[in-house]
């Protein structure tokens, strides 16, 4: 892959979800509980999902890249900007922006980050 073309955006959109129980018997775990990720699962209930996606910018191109569920609005994005930016780097792609709507949560974040 050319450098142009691992040039990338990060979006970020938090979609809420129907709140019900899934088990997984792969890993042995409930798939609709509260989880961040590294930091681990809650025995909450999750009603919200924030997705991440990676979009090329030069080329036309996108790919899931993580899903965090939670209980209400989520709270900790800056973490997860992070290991997104993080994980995009150990692809070999290089992330230039990060994208996503005016929520309140998501303001806080860009000005933390900044």
């Amino acid at each position: 892959m050319a450098d142009e073309d691992k040039l990338s955006a990060i979006l970020v959109d938090e979609i809420p979800t129907k709140k019900y129980l899934n088990y997984d018997p792969t890993y042995d775990a409930a798939e609709e509980l509260k989880g961040f990720g590294s930091l681990g699962k809650t025995g909450q209930f999750s009603d919200h999902a924030l997705v991440f996606i990676l979009r090329g910018l030069t080329k036309k191109w996108k790919q899931p890249i993580a899903y965090y569920l939670s209980s209400g609005p989520s709270k900790v994005h800056e973490l997860q900007v992070i290991e997104s930016v993080l994980q995009a780097q150990a692809l070999g792609l290089t992330p230039k922006i990060v994208i996503w709507d005016q929520g309140s949560n998501n303001r806080a974040v860009t000005l933390d980050l900044v």
